[in-house]
């Protein structure tokens, strides 16, 4: 048990006007776009969060995924808001200059949320449970980056008796991968992680993992959790 920062929401209504221009509030988005998704998707799973060639844009995101990307915290330190905070689903598009910086594109997101749905939140510590990303016995098997691109990790999916999901990342600090490793790796993982690794800088790997869908592979042995991957 470890005490974490939480954000609890505080306000929260109804979505407003659709599409609106930078006036008031810096930073923000030059142009930005929000509103409801009605795909029905048995299972719907946010998709984006990068800035691209001046555009942003999230896909089938609950506004607790919007409040986690925005503040880069772990959606299970979100406490308090109505049930919708989960099942109602959202689409954001918006443009920045190319140039913008991933920390100033959160601050942007932030402030989308409080124009558009009056969102209010404060942090509080309390104790929880959570997983720790601690380094090995053995010498990390990463590759110092160069600095080039941005920080991501990309997941490619291989077809078979037993399939795997394979992420390449580049330029990722641990404490970057640590917050993103408990969507990359859901429901194996279901608490956030901090980074306790030690490893400073960034840095450049690859791994693959059975997804939890199949680990019924995992009888023959042929499967591997996320823990095993991340071992090896």
């Amino acid at each position: 048990m470890r005490k974490f920062a939480n954000i609890i929401i505080v306000a929260l209504v109804s979505l407003g006007p659709a599409f609106s221009q930078s006036t008031a509030i810096t930073p923000r988005f030059d142009l930005a776009d929000v509103h409801l998704n009605r795909e029905m998707n048995p299972i719907p799973e946010m998709t984006g969060g990068v800035l691209r060639g001046g555009r942003y844009e999230l896909r089938q995101a609950s506004m607790l995924d919007l409040i986690a990307t925005a503040w880069r915290i772990d959606a299970g330190t979100v406490l308090g808001g109505p049930t919708w905070l989960q099942m109602d689903r959202f689409d954001v598009t918006a443009t920045a200059p190319t140039d913008t910086p991933p920390e100033k594109v959160r601050l942007m997101l932030q402030n989308l949320l409080a124009e558009r749905f009056k969102l209010g939140v404060h942090q509080e510590m309390k104790p929880l449970p959570v997983f720790a990303l601690v380094a090995g016995n053995v010498r990390p098997k990463l590759k110092e980056s160069n600095g080039s691109g941005n920080a991501a990790c990309e997941s490619t999916r291989e077809q078979g008796t037993v399939p795997y999901l394979v992420l390449s990342c580049r330029n990722m600090t641990m404490d970057e991968f640590a917050q993103n490793l408990r969507g990359i790796a859901s429901p194996y993982i279901n608490s956030p992680v901090v980074d306790r690794s030690g490893l400073k800088g960034e840095w450049d790997f690859e791994f693959r993992f059975t997804p939890w869908s199949a680990t019924v592979a995992q009888v023959r042995g042929d499967g591997i959790t996320i823990f095993d991957a991340l071992e090896k």
